[in-house]
């Protein structure tokens, strides 16, 4: 699985910096349902190969913005950590690095201001938790 993962990573990447306008954004719309099931659902390895190799092609390319991408990413920390396992935490700490300067934003992490999500101290504490 982990093979074909790569695959499907390097292959979409590819179309994706080759296509513009609505032709980009409907691959890059599939793209990211691709990628979400795979970091919901896939298993640690699976997880990581989505987080080095699709990720990059898609976070902050759209026009959506960075924060719907911020809000899609959130989604995946928050259901990484409720499954709660060692390595969800270990994926979910990983991908919040990966992408911390699109996350911090939305988590409002800077200084931990009123209106800050909990999501990011969550998932500082259970990573503490793990080391």
């Amino acid at each position: 699985i982990v093979v074909a993962a790569r695959g499907y990573c390097r292959a979409a990447s590819a179309l994706l910096q080759s296509r513009s306008g609505s032709s980009a954004a409907k691959l890059r719309d599939e793209v990211w349902k691709v990628a979400d099931d795979a970091l919901k659902a896939g298993d640690s390895d699976e997880r990581r190969v989505v987080i080095q190799l699709l990720l990059p092609s898609i976070v902050n390319k759209g026009s959506e913005g960075p924060e719907a991408d911020a809000q899609r990413l959130s989604e995946v920390v928050r259901t990484l950590l409720e499954r709660g396992g060692k390595a969800e935490v270990a994926d979910a700490l990983s991908l919040s690095v990966a992408f911390h300067e699109v996350l911090l934003d939305l988590w409002k992490m800077h200084s931990l201001e009123p209106g800050s999500q909990d999501l990011g101290v969550r998932l500082v504490r259970q990573g503490l938790l793990f080391s």
